[in-house]
């Protein structure tokens, strides 16, 4: 009898802990694995582990690691928040893309800042089917730990309008205004001024840069921006 209590005991904790992963999940909010950062990481570990203790330690109160899976949870969502509203605080905790190959050449110093060698670098160029580093004009190495290539304008694969004629090499696009923040460092890494990008976002509609969400350029004043609380055109996709 004793055994049988102890079975239905543990089967309604698992239970719980069950439904308390799944709203904490939604609380965090989706993400996929490839999305997330160091910390998201963690944080998902450690908040299986106290729900795997919740339903099989029989001896602490159920309520004791809810508490301490509603605190991680808590405080992550409130980080996504903060993040949200601050390009600096995002910055702390997400990091930010650095370059690893900057047209054509290794920024040796950005790799030991990521604590990778050249044989990372060049593992990760074959993933993606660069067997020659010389076809990569540009590597990013992307605050998730992903590092993205773009190759030169001819080794990059061909579009319709390619077709009869030679690619050119793409530029490296820069982010210029991010939530309504001119990036000026940016902005002067692509050769261009405030005065310039304050004409570019006018000629596109925008009377402020409030209203642009994420505005980018490259070198040859190619520019694109995008507003500021576009609802959706569909409510859902199935």
């Amino acid at each position: 009898m004793e055994i049988f209590l102890s079975c239905v005991e543990i089967f309604l904790r698992a239970l719980f802990s069950l439904i308390a992963l799944f709203l904490l999940s939604k609380l965090i909010g989706p993400r996929q694995i490839s999305q997330m950062d160091f910390y998201d990481y963690i944080v998902g570990i450690t908040i299986g582990s106290i729900a795997a203790v919740a339903a099989v330690d029989i001896d602490i109160p159920v309520y004791i690691p809810f508490i301490a899976m509603v605190t991680y949870a808590l405080f992550t969502f409130l980080i996504a928040l903060w993040t949200d509203k601050s390009i600096l605080v995002r910055r702390f905790f997400t990091g930010i893309p650095k370059l690893l190959i900057d047209n054509g050449n290794i920024i040796e110093k950005n790799l030991k800042r990521n604590h990778l060698d050249l044989n990372d670098l060049l593992s990760s160029a074959r993933t993606e089917g660069y067997f020659n580093i010389g076809q990569i004009a540009y590597a990013i190495m992307e605050s998730t730990g992903k590092i993205s290539f773009l190759p030169y304008g001819d080794n990059r694969p061909l579009t319709p309008a390619d077709v009869g004629k030679h690619p050119q090499d793409a530029d490296l696009f820069a982010n210029v205004v991010m939530d309504g923040n001119v990036m000026v460092e940016n902005l002067m890494m692509i050769n261009k001024s405030e005065s310039w990008l304050k004409t570019s976002i006018n000629a596109l509609g925008f009377k402020d840069y409030d209203e642009v969400l994420l505005a980018v350029a490259d070198q040859s004043g190619n520019i694109r921006a995008y507003r500021k609380n576009v609802p959706p055109t569909k409510g859902y996709f199935i």
